[in-house]
């Protein structure tokens, strides 16, 4: 016991430092594990730290099944499948190609491929929950693929361990693992809400019931010859639905933030010491990684309808290895498809680009990035000549849509500005002017005839771009959405008009407008 003691206070020390330096834990948790493993001269017991490993993944491919359900697919499934299709195949034939140039047998380098093709739950889910954007269109979006990623892989995972046995074996593995599949879809739809009826009032009992699920789930896998990690997934899966997630997952939490902490400090203490040579490829292929994925799933998102900056948000948030990348490997080892090289080699890349996921799925690099793709609408550089008196609207979105179609209505000129190309697409198809570009940006405004309008309505993300259009918008009015209300004061004492709810000043608006002269 004194082996998992010192693992878990390595993670603890670990968590703490990454927590005071506001950085993500995993690369501080792989740390700590290969120093615990230099500090005390391979003294701990590896029995001990390969129990952790393999206990620490199944908590954290329960809860990830737990966070992905079938609900978050509802209207989107034809989105997901070819958003969540093309990476797995492009990204995964890409990494595949590379290790088979690099002398890697063929079944060695369709793990490698396998095992970087998808993107990791764990992260982007903390991503979304922590911005608060994992119900937005994109954020949906971004889960769909996620489930459909994790449910291809861990569909083939007992099929991948049998490539050496023939095709008889893999499909058996293939049945079995549906047969899996179909168990856990039926407890999701009948026994777990039932299950969270009957307990709802007693949370201790309902935890631990879901842990006994959790581990008969595992040995159910180990014994049907899907591996039991691929049954923890699926346990988690069972339990995702609404309200059974909700009621378990205060529950779980701690118990999940506990064991995947472990699993990434024995990790670290299990794995060999990296050359640098490691290291510098490790960081290469997570470039190569970010190149190949961003404008796949950015190209293929906008292809679906998505906005040009949700298509770069949803590009730069799967820009990453996954959790299940280290099963792949662990499981390549085990049947002796992958030397302990290269599983080191695949930890070090999960490890960099879960690490540098939330420094580059930024929105400020996804609005930079977003230029770089192509427009659906043709423009001039110029408004038409007899554009004035208009209503500019800087930002089109859901709130400022029922503004443009009541001023439409009215007859009143409108010009829409914005730096999304899908956005500026569908106001181009409801009769609006459009001008691309940063709202702003002064000389885009003196393109837009901001000082001819009749009035400036802005609906912008941030209150500061809000404010600096004020500022540079003089002598007009200006209405400013407002996505927090404390921001009011701000907005006023610049000299704007701010709104929180923009349907009730859409009558006020066009009633004011009549009054003046038209442009």
């Amino acid at each position: 016991m004194i082996t998992f003691a010192i693992l878990a206070l390595a993670a603890a020390l670990a968590y703490g430092a990454s927590r005071l330096i506001g950085s993500p834990a995993i690369p501080f948790l792989l740390l700590a594990g290969a120093a615990l493993a230099r500090l005390t001269g391979g003294q701990l017991d590896p029995a001990v730290v390969q129990a952790s490993v393999a206990l620490g993944l199944a908590f954290l491919l329960f809860w990830a099944g737990l966070e992905l359900g079938f609900a978050r697919l509802e209207g989107r499934v034809r989105t997901v499948l070819l958003v969540g299709l093309t990476q797995l195949l492009v990204v995964g034939s890409s990494a595949a190609l590379v290790a088979f140039g690099l002398g890697a047998p063929v079944t060695a380098a369709a793990y490698v491929g396998l095992a970087v093709a998808g993107s990791s739950t764990l992260v982007v889910v903390r991503v979304l929950v922590g911005r608060g954007q994992l119900y937005e269109p994109f954020g949906r979006l971004v889960i769909g693929v996620l489930l459909l990623q994790d449910l291809l892989i861990i569909l083939l995972l007992p099929a991948a361990e049998q490539l050496g046995a023939g095709l008889g074996a893999v499909l058996q593995s293939l049945g079995a693992a549906l047969g899996v599949l179909a168990l856990a879809l039926l407890i999701m739809r009948y026994a777990a809400p039932a299950l969270v009826r009957w307990l709802e009032d007693d949370p201790e009992l309902l935890l631990l019931v879901a842990l006994a699920w959790l581990f008969l789930a595992i040995e159910l896998g180990d014994r049907l010859g899907i591996t039991g990690l691929a049954g923890a997934f699926l346990a988690g899966l069972a339990l995702s639905r609404f309200p059974v997630r909700e009621a378990l997952r205060p529950q779980l939490a701690s118990f999940a933030d506990f064991f995947v902490a472990l699993f990434f400090t024995a990790l670290g203490a299990f794995l060999p010491a990296p050359t640098w040579t490691t290291l510098g490829g490790a960081a290469l292929s997570v470039v190569g990684i970010v190149v190949v994925t961003v404008p796949v799933v950015a190209f293929m998102a906008r292809r679906r309808g998505l906005s040009g900056r949700a298509a770069m948000e949803s590009a730069l948030l799967l820009s990453q290895t996954s959790e299940l990348t280290i099963v792949l490997a662990l499981q390549g080892v085990a049947a002796g498809l992958l030397d302990m090289e290269l599983l080191s080699f695949l930890t070090l890349v999960t490890a960099i680009s879960m690490a540098a996921t939330p420094l580059i799925a930024t929105d400020k690099l996804a609005v930079r990035l977003m230029r770089l793709l192509p427009s659906d609408v043709e423009q001039d550089e110029a408004l038409p000549e007899d554009v004035r008196g208009h209503v500019l609207i800087l930002g089109f979105g859901r709130a400022t849509r029922p503004v443009a179609a009541a001023l439409r209505q009215a007859r009143r000129q409108v010009v829409v500005v914005d730096d999304d190309p899908g956005v500026l697409a569908q106001a181009a198809q409801e009769g609006l002017l459009v001008l691309r570009g940063d709202a702003a940006d002064p000389e885009l405004l003196t393109r837009a005839r901001a000082a001819e309008a009749a009035a400036v309505v802005v609906n912008v993300r941030r209150v500061a771009t809000a404010l600096e259009i004020v500022q540079n918008v003089r002598g007009r009015p200006v209405l400013v959405h407002l996505l927090d209300p404390s921001d009011a004061p701000r907005i006023a004492a610049a000299g704007g008009t701010p709104i929180v709810y923009v349907e009730s000043a859409v009558d006020q608006l066009v009633e004011w407008l009549r009054e003046q002269p038209a442009g």
